[in-house]
């Protein structure tokens, strides 16, 4: 019987001292290709503790993945558009499982253009047609909105009127116009 597993290097051991536990795990996972099992598993094997949750990302890590600023990530994400974090050790954090379940409830608010494809783990469907929907969707030109602007869309969207016909009116695009309102009013 063949064994298929692949011996750690000493160069790929010293990469897990000096990383786990202040690395995220898909970070390791790229860096080492190694799956998530094989290097929790030698971490555990090394005596090497948890300084912090290896699952979890990093507010900086996210904003990477995505190709946006990290004022983005804490400030429209977490604190106005619910994205669960926790703060340990002087920092917040973000398991992969709260991500993925913000992303697919909150689609208006990202786009996947810079998302590394499978980096969450296994893409579900729902993910997969935002990826083909943003690869078409036209270039914005992430004009701010006025104040003006946001009045006028909160007494559109107060009158009831549809976010296609709020887009047309302040020629925004419904997703822009929901994610405003989105974020007005958290």
């Amino acid at each position: 019987m063949k064994n298929n597993k692949k011996i750690w290097t000493e160069e790929e051991k010293q990469i897990l001292v000096e990383q786990y536990g202040s690395v995220n795990i898909i970070t390791l996972m790229q860096k080492l290709n190694r799956s998530k099992h094989s290097i929790v598993i030698m971490a555990s094997r090394m005596g090497l503790g948890n300084k912090r949750d290896y699952e979890a990302l990093r507010i900086k890590e996210i904003a990477e993945m995505f190709g946006v600023d990290k004022t983005t990530v804490r400030n429209t994400w977490i604190k106005n558009n619910g994205l669960k974090a926790r703060r340990v050790m002087n920092e917040l954090l973000v398991y992969p499982d709260d991500l993925l379940k913000w992303m697919k409830n909150n689609q208006n608010c990202y786009s996947t253009k810079k998302l590394e494809q499978n980096i969450l783990g296994k893409e579900d469907k729902w993910l997969k047609e935002k990826r083909k929907k943003d690869r078409n969707a036209k270039p914005r030109d992430k004009k701010k909105w006025s104040n003006e602007e946001k009045e006028r869309l909160l007494i559109y969207y107060r009158r009831g009127l549809k976010y296609s016909e709020i887009s047309e009116r302040l020629n925004r695009s419904e997703d822009a116009c929901r994610c405003r309102v989105s974020n007005l009013f958290k």
